[in-house]
């Protein structure tokens, strides 16, 4: 009974949310675009544009010992025109530019600590799904993240703050809330203090149904896997009402039953992430840990095996996933019956890959 009671108070601002999904788009515009290069205060920072995650330690410590005010000014520029010529280097095969110039310079403010540029750099992780593939790939939700902790350790509270601004869009937002989670496993004594981060977030949610723009199916997903790695077992009811409202993405969680489950099991040996403080170590471990050529046969051959597991899982657990009895009995016009299918957090990835689904393709 009390749980329909909460949902009941839902539905109208669920609705409302519904029908701003249908009207808007959650990316922010690109700016007037360019095919002018910028020009910047010591030439040595054009080889940015040239080299990849390759590029000589040496390099970037000889950047790094540039006057610090004219090279933040630099990297800024760096920032700025990976917005402003994104559709001349998307629509240009250009061989002598590497695409991870952004990379390299978001790395490098975040050596110098130039906490001031980080909105920019918000801003410009909020160009769209393109715009992220584009110039970070895998390396958005593996890597991003590290440059947000070390700046925003000291800072959780405006970690929490740009989590629940709607100007953001989860691509954004998923580096932030990683930040925020690693720093409770990195620093075992404030695992209460970011607790209370989340707590505060997901009220934020609930507060806002409304407004999609705080937080969308898929990104909710993430934070309560986050809250199941924390063991907030205090918050079950409130992700309840996310579950029963169709709130979740489906991508971690099959059903409530499922956290219910993780959220009692052994702490997840996976949820510390591997972290590096400074760009050459970091870079250097991604050479020596991610740049495994394929070949295009490979690469085939991957997405036949994808797609036949796939079609597998489709065909044997195609079941709906949401029980809308209690959006009926309140005669709201969202009850659907809705079929799709959803992989659990710890079960094997349909890729046919053998890690876990949420360690593999999330």
């Amino acid at each position: 009974a009390l749980l329909r009671d909460s949902i009941k108070e839902y539905i109208p601002a669920l609705e409302q949310r519904y029908l701003i999904l249908e009207t808007e788009h959650f990316n922010i515009p690109l700016p007037s675009q360019s095919k002018i290069a910028p020009s910047f205060s010591n030439g040595l920072i054009e080889l940015l544009y040239t080299q990849g995650i390759e590029i000589h330690k040496d390099v970037l410590h000889t950047i790094l010992k540039l006057p610090r005010e004219q090279l933040i000014n630099d990297l800024e520029k760096i920032v700025l025109d990976s917005a402003q010529r994104f559709q001349y280097f998307d629509n240009n095969y250009l061989e002598e530019i590497d695409h991870h110039f952004l990379l390299h310079a978001i790395a490098l403010l975040t050596e110098l600590n130039a906490k001031e540029k980080f909105p920019l750099i918000l801003k410009t992780l909020s160009y769209g799904d393109d715009f992220v593939e584009f110039y970070f790939g895998d390396y958005h939700f593996e890597i991003v993240w590290m440059f947000f902790y070390r700046i925003y350790q000291d800072d959780p509270n405006q970690l929490k703050n740009y989590i629940i601004d709607p100007q953001y869009n989860e691509k954004t937002k998923l580096p932030l809330i990683q930040a925020l989670h690693q720093i409770a496993w990195h620093q075992p004594s404030r695992k209460e203090e970011i607790i209370q981060y989340y707590e505060v977030i997901i009220n934020t949610f609930l507060e806002n149904i409304a407004n999609p723009r705080i937080a969308d199916e898929e990104f909710i997903d993430h934070i309560v896997s986050d809250m199941c790695d924390l063991d907030m077992i205090n918050l079950l009811p409130k992700i309840k009402i996310l579950d029963t409202l169709d709130l979740m993405g489906g991508i971690m969680f099959s059903n409530f039953e499922e956290i219910e489950e993780i959220m009692t099991d052994e702490a997840d040996p996976f949820a510390k992430r591997i972290y590096f403080d400074n760009i050459a170590d970091l870079y250097q471990y991604i050479i020596s840990n991610w740049n495994e050529t394929i070949t295009e046969q490979e690469e085939d051959l991957f997405e036949k095996e994808f797609q036949k597991n796939f079609e597998k899982r489709i065909l044997k657990e195609d079941q709906p996933t949401l029980n809308n009895n209690d959006l009926k009995d309140l005669g709201s016009p969202l009850a659907k019956n809705i079929s799709s299918t959803k992989v659990g957090r710890n079960e094997p990835c349909p890729c046919g890959s053998g890690k876990k689904y949420k360690k593999c393709c999330l």
